[in-house]
């Protein structure tokens, strides 16, 4: 799987993306953290203090996770890679991070009643998670299984802090139930 992801989205040493990668990189991790700022800002201004956490906490949570796998696994990265990436290769702490980019959206579609709006957003993070994957493997800093593994790690993470909240919603909603009857 992992040759047949180098043979389908490599990039020659030559081509304008591999020699701007690096520097895209910095860019979009730039605009990607002023845009999780800004949106954890309109979630509290709004009071959504639990979908905020859950960015904030799953962001936290998702480094722990892949810190402790990186040092269990010891891969080594891919050879000929387009890019300096020094640490571990597996799992890719990029893909695992990107998946925040899901729960911002499922956060931001929280805030519209629009549903062709909710779609949207949605597919807007979900093609964005794929972007930063496939740009992962092309440029050789990670197998695509080092991304699927980072996928996998941070939809677990996102998704056990997103029930966390929920859980939390409804002991507070029940606390209040009782409180007025």
């Amino acid at each position: 799987m992992d040759r047949e992801a180098f043979a389908v989205l490599s990039l020659n040493r030559g081509a304008w993306l591999a020699g701007s990668a690096s520097s895209l990189s910095t860019v979009t991790s730039a605009v990607f953290a002023a845009l999780t700022i800004g949106v954890i800002a309109l979630l509290i201004a709004r009071r959504r203090w639990l979908d905020a956490a859950v960015i904030i906490v799953g962001y936290l949570f998702v480094d722990l996770a892949d810190n402790a796998a990186k040092a269990a696994a010891q891969r080594p990265r891919p050879s000929r890679e387009l890019i300096h990436a020094t640490g571990f290769s597996f799992p890719s702490s990029h893909a695992a991070l990107s998946v925040g980019i899901i729960a911002i959206a499922v956060a931001i579609a929280r805030l519209t009643q629009q549903r062709s709006r909710r779609v949207g957003v949605l597919a807007v993070g979900c093609a964005a998670v794929a972007v930063i994957g496939a740009a992962l493997v092309s440029v050789r800093v990670h197998y695509f299984s080092d991304v699927v593994a980072g996928w996998g790690l941070g939809a677990a993470v996102f998704a056990v802090c997103g029930l966390g909240a929920l859980a939390i919603n409804a002991t507070l909603r029940e606390r209040s139930r009782r409180a007025r009857h």
